[in-house]
């Protein structure tokens, strides 16, 4: 895949060919002082010693761009941080998002609710796109396979299962060990499957929260969950400040829940937090690509009140809402209100609810309600 995408010059290499790892495993120097050219090495957190010898090359001055790509987070893998610091910068590729997968340009949604004042302007901003919600049916489909590729192109359901069987193989059966994940497979693979709706370090995996906090951090390594931290600038006591965590792909959560199609995805126990994972990674690939970046957080209480999400800009915070239903009732909108009782006044300008209907519609006098097909 890297290979086509950078094209050109460069000269690629891919250490799937364990001949050639073998190789350079033995004389990593020796393989880096022949590089003449621009060049991609594929895979290439399979020999450590390689960024040693990369680190060398790149302080005697050398006057040709590398590309290191992988399934793997060098930056956070310990074998390779202190060669690789200050010497390279991360382009995190992950799945498509629902613009990519559509072939439609972005709506910025996150960018037009922090570049706006007051409800009354996001209303107005949200109304200028015209036609920029994607139907339900679509949203839907792309929820239930994800955003890898390969999903958009297989339409038999036990097709893109056994994908996902070689992929979670491909991950626990090569990825972790070269990271460095020593612990047990079974324990590993296992707490993975069992992560959806977890609240960081649980109580309630039988595992030692050593284990627990390795396992994250190795799933964090490879691209596959993120850590959603609470909001508790106000230091209140009652504010639980455990982080939450999301898959990344909603195509391999359904998977582990055993979502097969679209009706038993909506219809089932854990919908709500199959939408909730989708809307925190739409979320964060728009984030991400922002500069600078709106601060992401979610926010709960002990008495209750919790918000799904909160964007923090310019010393302002928006709360939004998730909601998987096409009406939004009063009551639903009580954590919002809670959100912005807790806050100065003027620190929340509005709140946000996204939710399955047609039209962007002002919910109260500070509270709009955009559909989820305008996020993307």
């Amino acid at each position: 895949m890297i290979e086509r995408i950078v094209g050109g010059d460069w000269r690629y290499f891919s250490f799937e060919d364990l001949d050639l790892l073998g190789r350079v495993n033995e004389g990593p120097s020796a393989f880096v002082g022949g590089f003449d050219s621009d060049v991609v090495i594929d895979e290439a957190h399979k020999c450590p010693e390689l960024f040693h010898a990369i680190k060398e090359l790149v302080d005697r001055g050398f006057d040709y761009r590398i590309i290191l790509a992988g399934a793997a987070n060098y930056l956070r893998m310990e074998s390779h941080t202190e060669s690789l610091c200050g010497r390279v910068g991360l382009v995190e590729a992950l799945p498509f998002s629902l613009g990519e997968w559509v072939g439609r340009e972005s709506n910025r949604l996150v960018k037009l609710v922090c570049g706006s004042e007051t409800v009354e302007d996001l209303f107005e901003a949200l109304s200028v796109i015209g036609d920029g919600r994607l139907p339900d049916e679509r949203m839907l489909d792309f929820i239930l396979r994800g955003g890898f590729p390969e999903m958009a192109a297989i339409e038999d359901a036990r097709l893109r299962s056994e994908w996902m069987d070689d992929y979670v193989e491909r991950i626990f059966g090569g990825e972790a060990l070269d990271i460095g994940e020593a612990g047990d497979r079974e324990a590993f693979e296992s707490f993975f499957r069992g992560l959806f709706g977890w609240v960081s370090i649980s109580g309630d995996s039988g595992l030692p929260h050593a284990a627990i906090e390795r396992y994250l951090l190795s799933l964090e390594t490879m691209f596959q969950v993120k850590r959603l931290a609470a909001y508790s600038v106000e230091q209140r006591k009652q504010v639980i400040k455990a982080a939450k965590i999301f898959y990344m792909d909603t195509g391999l959560l359904n998977y582990f829940v055993q979502n097969d199609s679209v009706e038993r995805m909506v219809s089932g126990g854990d919908w709500g937090g199959v939408l909730g994972a989708h809307v925190f990674s739409e979320l964060y690939k728009e984030i991400k690509d922002m500069a600078p970046r709106p601060g992401l957080y979610y926010w709960r209480t002990n008495n209750g009140a919790e918000v799904d999400f909160v964007l923090e800009w310019k010393q302002r915070l928006i709360p939004i809402e998730v909601k998987s239903a096409a009406t939004v009732s009063p009551s639903s909108l009580r954590g919002l209100r809670s959100f912005r009782e807790s806050q100065a006044e003027g620190k929340v300008p509005f709140g946000v609810v996204l939710y399955r209907g047609d039209e962007v519609v002002f919910l109260n006098n500070w509270t709009i309600g955009i559909p989820l097909g305008m996020l993307y």
